[in-house]
This record gives structure tokens, C-alpha cells and sequence, in this order.
């Protein structure tokens, strides 16, 4: 039996280590992630690339999005790390900025949720 071999194209590299988190935002053409390695990357999906990119201390452990209300425009996000730390972020013309951050636990953080 002959050997198959698979070709495939690289898109774009995301992360050192595993992704552990992959939000899309509700209302614009972005996605963004966080590496183990605390790298979160905002992706146009529409442009095909990198927009913004942050280095956090800490392996980021989950993200979630904000669902859009007139008052966040769609562009809060939520980044949970294994020192216990979160970070609300808000996706801006300009790149990511920090609203709040906080040590919300002294483990890690495996989960954060809006409602």
C-alpha cells in the first residue's frame, strides 16, 4: 500500500505551545486568541492577519467575549492566566487596551463567563 502524502499551506502562526482560548467578536470581522505562552492576538479575518498582539506575564488559560451592547461596541474581552490574574481588554482602533486588571484567585483561572 502506497504512502499518501498530505500537502497543506501554513496560514499564519499563532502561538508558542497550545491555543486556550479562540473568541470571534460578535459584531466585527476579528478573532482573537491566547497562547499558553500569555501571547492574546487579535486576527482580521477579513484582512488575513495579525492587527494586535500583546505579550501578558502568566500561560493564559481561557478568553471570552463580551456579547455587543451599545455601551462595549462589541469589543470587550475577558483573558484568564494561571497566576490568578485576569485582565478585561478592549479592542480599539489603536491596538489592545486594559481596562481592568485583577487577582481574582490565587490558582489558576479555567474559566471566566459573561452573562
Amino acid at each position: 500500500m502506497e504512502k499518501e502524502e498530505s500537502t497543506y499551506k501554513v496560514i499564519t502562526e499563532f502561538h508558542e505551545g497550545s491555543v486556550n482560548g479562540l473568541v470571534c467578536s460578535p459584531v466585527h470581522s476579528y478573532a482573537v486568541s491566547l497562547g499558553e505562552n500569555g501571547m492574546l492576538k487579535v486576527w482580521d479575518y477579513v484582512k488575513q492577519n495579525v492587527a494586535y498582539q500583546r505579550q501578558f506575564v502568566g500561560q493564559g488559560t481561557c478568553l471570552e467575549h463580551m456579547p455587543a451592547t451599545d455601551g462595549n461596541k462589541g469589543r470587550i474581552c475577558a483573558a484568564g492566566f494561571d497566576n490568578g490574574i485576569v485582565r478585561i481588554l478592549s479592542i480599539t482602533a489603536d491596538g489592545l487596551q486594559i481596562l481592568k486588571s485583577f487577582k481574582a484567585h490565587d490558582d489558576s483561572i479555567i474559566g471566566c463567563k459573561y452573562s
